[in-house]
């Protein structure tokens, strides 16, 4: 079974990003979308659970977000529970 884990750093629109460590909310919302059509996204304590079975199981996923960014909170999170 495949698994990924992605790591977000912040998620805002930010006039200057030196560290290249933003992603936009629109494109965060592109991203959700996609992996919601595309794996299952599941929280991090679940990601080791037992492997599926078989040829259609679509890979698993999780998200972390490093730092404390409070965008974290009033941009990521609505959209993350919105998905």
């Amino acid at each position: 079974m495949r698994r990924l884990i992605l790591m977000y750093h912040r998620v805002a629109d930010v006039p200057r990003d030196p560290w290249s460590l933003c992603v936009s909310p629109t494109r965060f919302e592109e991203q959700l979308a996609a992996l919601r059509d595309r794996t299952e996204v599941v929280p991090l304590h679940r990601f080791p659970d037992e492997p599926r079975t078989g040829s259609a199981a679509r890979p698993r996923v999780a998200l972390t977000f490093d730092d404390g960014y409070h965008d974290n909170l009033a941009i990521a999170l609505p959209r993350l529970e919105a998905h």
